[in-house]
C-alpha cells in the first residue's frame, strides 16, 4: 500500500462511519479518559493521553503482525484525530 493510500484510507475511516457511529473524537476520547482515570483512581487521563496510548496499542500490534496495513492506517487516524483535538483546545484557550 502506498503512503497516500494509507492516509486517504485513514481520512475515510475517521471522517466517515466511525464519526457517524461514535460521534466526535473529542467526546469519545474524553469519555475513554474519564473511564481510564476512574479505573486507575490516582491520575487524570487526558484526550492526548488516550490518543497516544491508542497509538501505542497499535504499535504493539506491529510487533506481532508487522505486515497488517490497517494497523498503520489506524495509527495515522489516531494521530490526525489528536492533532484536531489539540488544535481545537488551543483555539478555545487562546
Amino acid at each position: 500500500m502506498k503512503r497516500d493510500q494509507v492516509l486517504s484510507e485513514a481520512a475515510r475511516i475517521i471522517s466517515g462511519s466511525r464519526h457517524d457511529d461514535y460521534g466526535p473524537a473529542s467526546d469519545s476520547f474524553k469519555k475513554i479518559g474519564d473511564l481510564w482515570s476512574a479505573y486507575l483512581g490516582d491520575r487524570t487521563i487526558t484526550s492526548l493521553d488516550v490518543s497516544n496510548m491508542m497509538i501505542l496499542n497499535k504499535v504493539s500490534r506491529t510487533l506481532t503482525s508487522p505486515e497488517k496495513a490497517d494497523t498503520y492506517t489506524d495509527i495515522c487516524g489516531y494521530a490526525a484525530l489528536c492533532c484536531e483535538i489539540m488544535t481545537e483546545k488551543e483555539k478555545s484557550n487562546g
